[in-house]
C-alpha cells in the first residue's frame, strides 16, 4: 500500500517517518579519570608508608622527644629483660648499660637543644658478637616507663654529643663502641626499661634503668708567654664548637661551663708570630690540668688536645 504524496513528490513506500524504533545509540565511552584516581591514591600511600619507615629508621618521623606514647602504639614489649648492668644480648649485638644521666640541654649555649621536660642520656657500650657487621642506631632504642608509655630517641639531639656514637654506625665483629642515647622524657620519672635493639624488627631486651642528675663541667682554656705579648692566631673548641681569634695578647684566659652530659673533645690551637720567647697553651676540665705544652720558636704552633675516656 502506497500513502499519498503531496504534489510532485515520489511515492514513499514503508511506514512514515516516526514509525518503528530508532537505531540505538552508540555506547558511551569509558572514563578513564576514575581509574587514573584510584591508581594514585594507592600510590601515594605506599610512597607516604616507604617514607615513614625510612624516615623512622633515621630517627625521624614522629615529633622527636614526644612525651610519651601509649604502649599499645608500638606492639610487644620485648620477651627477654636483664639484670641491670649486666650484659644484655639481641641479635648479632651484645649491650652493657653503664649509666642514665639527666640533663636539660645539649649542647653549648649557642648551639644545643633544650630538652621539653629532660634529657636521659643513656650510657651504653656495645659489641658486635656475631660474625659479619652489623650498624648501630640510636633511633633503633626505646624507653618506657611504669605506666607502658614509650619515649622515641631524641636524633636531633644526638648531634649535639660531639663525638659519641650515637646516631648510625657500623661495627665488625668483635669491636665496640662507647654510645649515648638521648630521650626527651617527664622530669618526674626516674626508672625506665631500656629496650635494646639490633635492628628496627628485632625482638629486643629490656634493661631496667635509674636515672641521675649529670654534674656540670668547667672547662678553662689558657695561653701564656715569656718574652711574647702577643699571638697572631688563637683557636680554641669544645666538639663541634669553638672560636677563631687573630692577634691576641698574652695572657689569654677563656672558662666555659658545660651543663652536663659526656664531656667532647677539647682542643686548643696558637699560632706564635714573634721570633724570641716561649708560649704555653693548656687545657683544664674542672680545675685539673688535662693537657699542655710548650713551643719556642719563629711561627709555630702550640697545640693541644684532650679527649675524654670512654665512658
Amino acid at each position: 500500500m502506497a500513502y499519498q504524496q503531496g504534489p510532485g513528490r515520489p511515492a514513499h513506500h514503508g511506514p512514515p517517518p516516526g514509525y518503528g524504533h530508532r537505531p540505538a545509540p552508540p555506547p558511551p565511552k569509558k572514563s578513564h579519570t576514575r581509574l587514573i584516581l584510584v591508581v594514585a591514591g594507592v600510590l601515594a600511600v605506599v610512597l607516604a608508608g616507604g617514607a615513614a619507615v625510612l624516615l623512622g629508621a633515621v630517627g625521624i618521623g614522629s615529633s622527636p622527644g614526644s612525651f610519651g606514647q601509649p604502649a599499645d602504639a608500638s606492639g610487644r614489649s620485648p620477651a627477654r629483660t636483664a639484670q641491670a648492668g649486666a650484659a644484655a644480648r639481641d641479635g648479632r649485638f651484645e649491650f652493657r648499660v653503664t649509666k642514665a644521666e639527666s640533663v636539660r640541654r645539649v649542647g653549648d649555649r649557642t648551639r644545643g637543644k633544650t630538652a621539653r621536660g629532660r634529657f636521659v642520656l643513656v650510657y651504653v657500650e656495645v659489641r658486635n658478637v656475631g660474625d659479619r657487621h652489623q650498624y648501630f642506631a640510636g633511633s633503633y632504642q626505646r624507653l618506657r616507663d611504669a605506666q607502658g608509655r614509650r619515649y622515641e630517641a631524641d636524633t636531633p639531639a644526638a648531634n649535639h654529643l660531639g663525638d659519641a656514637d650515637s646516631i648510625y654506625e657500623r661495627i665488625e665483629p668483635g669491636d665496640r663502641i662507647s654510645a649515648v642515647v638521648p630521650f626527651d622524657t617527664p622530669r618526674d620519672v626516674t626508672r625506665f626499661v631500656l629496650e635494646l635493639h639490633d635492628s628496627p624488627t628485632s625482638e629486643g631486651v629490656g634493661v631496667p634503668v635509674t636515672v641521675t642528675s649529670a654534674p656540670a663541667h668547667e672547662v678553662t682554656f689558657e695561653a701564656t708567654g715569656e718574652g711574647v705579648g702577643e699571638v697572631r692566631n688563637l683557636n680554641h673548641k669544645r666538639g663541634r664548637d669553638g672560636e677563631d681569634l687573630a692577634d691576641v695578647p698574652l695572657p689569654w684566659r677563656k672558662t666555659v661551663r658545660l651543663e652536663g652530659g659526656p664531656v667532647p673533645e677539647l682542643s686548643l690551637s696558637v699560632l706564635k708570630g714573634s721570633r724570641s720567647g716561649t708560649v704555653t697553651c693548656r687545657i683544664k676540665l674542672d680545675g685539673r690540668t688535662v693537657a699542655e705544652r710548650a713551643v719556642s720558636g719563629d711561627d709555630v704552633i702550640c697545640d693541644v688536645a684532650f679527649t675524654p675516656p670512654a665512658h
